[in-house]
């Protein structure tokens, strides 16, 4: 017969693995940050559903608050993930150059930054802004902590 701590231990790296597994697939962008933060909040309402279920077992009710507790403390974790994810691309363009001082001919070349949330197309992006008069320096791909210059402009 298999013992009471087996099978609760068996049930953590259960809940582990899908953890594990919904990381993986947000790291190789397979997921945005929205279905991996949906997906560990319906697994919180998932285990508190089964620990009113089956409150009055005293056995049972352990693990499902050991995993309440682990989902929510998770949760907390990478909620931070979704502001890191609107912003998908950092457009630099050229803006008008500013003279140093009044009158003595020296300018300064300013760059303007913006940050275009939610569009993959960057032809899409760099139309837009040359459009608009705006030629772009460089096309950098979000997130900031892997902030790559996809596309650069003369």
């Amino acid at each position: 017969m298999i013992s009471q701590w087996f099978k609760d231990a068996l049930f953590g790296l259960t809940l582990m693995g899908l953890y594990v597994m919904m990381w993986i697939l947000y790291y190789l962008d397979l997921i945005n940050s929205f279905v991996f933060i949906t997906f560990l909040l319906l697994l919180f309402l998932f285990f508190v559903g089964l620990y009113f279920i089956y409150r009055k077992e005293k056995k049972v009710v352990r693990k499902y608050v050991f995993s309440i507790v682990l989902v929510t403390l998770i949760l907390i974790y990478e909620y931070r993930l979704i502001y890191f994810e609107p912003f998908t691309f950092i457009v630099n363009s050229v803006a008008e150059p500013i003279e140093a001082v009044e009158g003595s001919g020296i300018h300064i070349l300013t760059v303007r930054s913006f940050e275009v949330p939610y569009i993959e197309d960057e032809n899409l992006i760099i139309e837009t802004y040359e459009r608009q008069f705006q030629p772009v320096i460089s096309l950098e791909k979000s997130p900031i902590w892997i902030a790559t210059v996809v596309k650069i402009r003369n």
